[in-house]
């Protein structure tokens, strides 16, 4: 981070994978390290396993690109995603990539795409030559039954060596057994003040009363004057999480993820709202590209969530696809 006072930064981050698993009991991880000069922080972690081939529904793709993956000063592929829905209907999709640059100085980009549709853009000036940075994106999109594709493309700003590498690309079909709900709000908000106020916001009413939902939360957050962005996600008035990113430049751009569950005791409906503040009165940040996505965790279905630092997973079906 920009800043070890952890008021004026605290990234958030997503990771995910998709991957088969067989019958029996599975770990999953996340560690953190950090600088032993300094003392670090880490909050607000989550750990998910999530069957995608829940109902045997048996329609979610992937592909990644391990790399490294050197980039040049035009866009270059760096991995695609070819597929064809199983059926019509709401997919979620989901990419990361990690990148780096040789001086602090530069920039790379990263965009993921749907066909010609341009779904989300990363620009990153880095803290730290040669450090390694992650950006991921979800959103939601209906598919019909043809022939689609998901890709990410890079580049680089100047003859700096950059590159990324375990960029992934991914999407699963979200039937309506599921419940779900989306909205994605591609339009920017500007605030100058040093209070909160409602950036975006998204409600919903459940079918499925005693049921847990799962709620994801995306967007990207800048400044035209590099302040500090700080972001705030409330679930029905209760924030899930509070997050400040400084803005080195007014290119720079930075994710931010927030995933929470609710238990739905009736058919009342659930308010979302992204709050957003500066850190300094009158100078801009924005937030952009927002995804809001809610769905119904079935009793039936396999899934799991647990707080850092580890999940013990056990799978009862052999080689189920689940989103870890």
């Amino acid at each position: 981070p920009k800043s070890s006072d952890p008021t004026r930064q605290y990234p958030s981050y997503f990771a995910y994978e998709i991957k088969s698993l067989s019958v029996g009991e599975h770990e999953v991880l996340l560690q953190h390290k950090g600088d032993l000069s300094v003392i670090s922080f880490i909050k607000n972690a989550k750990i998910i396993v999530f069957d995608v081939d829940a109902y045997d529904i048996q329609d979610a793709h992937y592909n990644m690109t391990v790399g490294p993956v050197n980039l040049t000063t035009s866009y270059q592929n760096i991995t695609t995603l070819m597929y064809t829905p199983e059926t019509e209907g709401l997919y979620l999709h989901l990419g990361s990539v990690e990148g780096t640059v040789a001086s602090a100085s530069d920039t790379f980009t990263v965009n993921w795409y749907e066909d010609d549709e341009l779904l989300s853009t990363w620009f990153k000036q880095p803290e730290a030559a040669d450090d390694y940075y992650l950006s991921s994106f979800f959103q939601t999109e209906y598919d019909p039954v043809t022939p689609d594709m998901l890709y990410i493309e890079a580049l680089k700003t100047s003859t700096y060596d950059a590159s990324v590498r375990d960029a992934r690309i991914s999407t699963f079909n979200l039937p309506d057994v599921y419940d779900p709900h989306a909205l994605n709000n591609v339009t920017e908000y500007v605030s100058t003040s040093l209070t909160y106020s409602v950036a975006k916001e998204f409600n919903f009413t459940p079918a499925h009363p005693d049921n847990d939902y799962i709620v994801m939360v995306y967007g990207r957050a800048s400044s035209a004057d590099s302040k500090v962005a700080t972001v705030n996600v409330l679930v029905n008035g209760s924030s899930i999480c509070e997050i400040p990113h400084y803005i080195k430049n007014d290119v720079e751009n930075v994710g931010f993820y927030c995933l929470t569950f609710i238990n739905v005791s009736d058919l009342s409906n659930v308010n979302t709202q992204i709050q957003l503040k500066s850190s300094s009165s009158g100078k801009s940040v924005e937030v952009s590209e927002v995804s809001f996505v809610a769905f119904r965790v079935d009793p039936s279905q396999e899934i799991e969530l647990l707080c850092y630092p580890c999940l013990l997973y056990t799978s009862d079906a052999a080689d189920d696809s689940v989103l870890v």
